[in-house]
Order: C-alpha cells, then sequence, then structure tokens
C-alpha cells in the first residue's frame, strides 16, 4: 500500500515531492529539488493546493509525480501496483528487517514476512526487529535511541554480527548452522534479545491499552466517562513536526536534514 508515500491516507508531502524529483529529474544522476526559501516549511505552506506544484515547477515531466496527481486515493491504479497482493510465498531465503521506531517503513516488513509466511514449506523466511529508527541495524553500534540507552548492548553490531553474518554464511556459503529461530526481536523493557519459533509466539495473549484524556496510559480502563480533550486541525495553519527552519527530506544521507537513514527495509539473500 505504499506506507513511505502515505500514513493512513494522508500523503507525505515532502518525502513524496522531493523522491520523485530526485529519482526522475535527471536520469543520469540524482537531482535534489532546489528551493528557493530557507524553511520548506514555509515554501510548503506558501507553494498552495499540490496540484499546483506541477504548472509551477515540475511541467508536468515527472511520471510518479503525475501518477501522485491523477491518483490522489487508493484506488485500483494503486492496487494493482501493490506489492503486499504480489506475496503469497518467498522462492528465496529471506530475513526480514524491520526498527520498531522507524518513520518511513514500521508496516511493511511485517507484511512481507506475513505474506511470505502463507507458503514457506522449507522455513526459510525470517524476521528481526530491534529498537532502530529507519536503516538503524546499520548504524555503527546501535546502544541508544536518542536519549535512552541499552543498558551496554550494541543492537546494531549484535545484529550485523550475531544474526545478520550467521544468516548470509549459511545460505551464501553452505556454512553453520540454519537459524533454529524464525523470530527474534529485541525487547526494550528488559534490554534483551528474544527468539521465537512463531509470531505471534503461541504463549502470548492480547492486552489492551487505554489512552485517558489527561495523556496517560494504563492498562485499566476507564471507570467513568472521561471529557476528551479538543485542539484545531487548520489545514492552513498546520503544526509542524520538525524543528524550525525545515531542511528539505532530501539530500540524503549526507545533506543538512541531521538524520541518518540507508534505503533498505528488508535483506534477501540469494540461494546458491
Amino acid at each position: 500500500m505504499n506506507d513511505d508515500d502515505h500514513r493512513y491516507g494522508a500523503l507525505r508531502e515532502s518525502y513524496s515531492f522531493e523522491y520523485a524529483v530526485l529519482e526522475q529529474a535527471d536520469k543520469s544522476k540524482n537531482t535534489n529539488f532546489a528551493f528557493d526559501t530557507y524553511d520548506t516549511y514555509e515554501w510548503y505552506l506558501n507553494a498552495g493546493p499540490l496540484q499546483t506544484l506541477n504548472d509551477k515547477y515540475l511541467h508536468h515531466s515527472l511520471p510518479y509525480w503525475n501518477d501522485e496527481m491523477a491518483h490522489p486515493n487508493y484506488d485500483d491504479f494503486w492496487k494493482k501496483e501493490a506489492w503486499v497482493n504480489q506475496l503469497p510465498a518467498s522462492t528465496v531465503p529471506n530475513l526480514n528487517v524491520a526498527g520498531f521506531w522507524d518513520q518511513e517503513d514500521p508496516w511493511g516488513p511485517w507484511e512481507i514476512f506475513r505474506h511470505a509466511e502463507e507458503h514457506d514449506p522449507d522455513s526459510t523466511n525470517f524476521m528481526v526487529a530491534g529498537p532502530w529508527f529507519h536503516g538503524g541495524w546499520h548504524a555503527p553500534e546501535g546502544d541508544s535511541l536518542g536519549p535512552l540507552g541499552f543498558s551496554g548492548h550494541k543492537t546494531a553490531l549484535e545484529f550485523r554480527k550475531e544474526i545478520e553474518a550467521p544468516f548470509f554464511r549459511h545460505y551464501l556459503h553452505e556454512s553453520g548452522d540454519k537459524p533454529a529461530w524464525k523470530v527474534t526481536t529485541y525487547e526494550t523493557g528488559s534490554n534483551e534479545w528474544k527468539t521465537y519459533t512463531a509470531w505471534p509466539p503461541p504463549t502470548a495473549k492480547t492486552t489492551s491499552l487505554y489512552f485517558h484524556a489527561d495523556g496517560t496510559l494504563s492498562f485499566s480502563a476507564p471507570t467513568r466517562p472521561e471529557s476528551p480533550r479538543e485542539y484545531v486541525s487548520d489545514p492552513s495553519n498546520p503544526v509542524p513536526y520538525r524543528t524550525r527552519p525545515v531542511s528539505p527530506t532530501y539530500p540524503l544521507p549526507n545533506g543538512d536534514s541531521g538524520r541518518p537513514r540507508t534505503s533498505a527495509s528488508s535483506t534477501i539473500a540469494p540461494t546458491s
């Protein structure tokens, strides 16, 4: 369903527009859009309706942005393109990798794993999830997420040494044992790696969490009606979620946005 460009139907404007320019503006190189305003939040706010960006700047030259504009909803065009409907099984060993705090692909890797699991006779479909943002498993160490430390664990380094390397060793070099687990996750509460033979684990049980009007979260249901908190959602005066001035989403990874990223969401090993 493309969770990169949309969140529950809402278009991620900066990601979609700038990535279309980056990938299709020049076929021989990646080209970042040349903003004439330092604060891109201000630029997008003043740009007007999305449909006008083609007339003002792109001149209908980018196929992907044209598709975005022609199909703003999840219609048959996007449904046909959705890879999630084309993965009833996998023909090669898969090591699907996800970050619990991935701002771009929190849904996709789990869906790849789930659909590949529908037909996996050789049991070669695996899932790993850690305490990472997008691509955080390739960080030098992965011993923290912002100010939160992981009690001495270097989660990214541990993943590469103890999970990824043995996976490739077995399937590419025919050396070492096949993984004895189906899913491995890093549990931040205990700061431990956990392995499971199935997902969800057979012993898991569903637990409800309740978000209360005062902003607290608990396992206890409200005992009396709570007055809702309200706010005004004004599209002409949106609330930025990044510190102003907002730099472009692209260029990355060496641009001025300051958010480390890599492009991979899953790792696939071909059979020998």
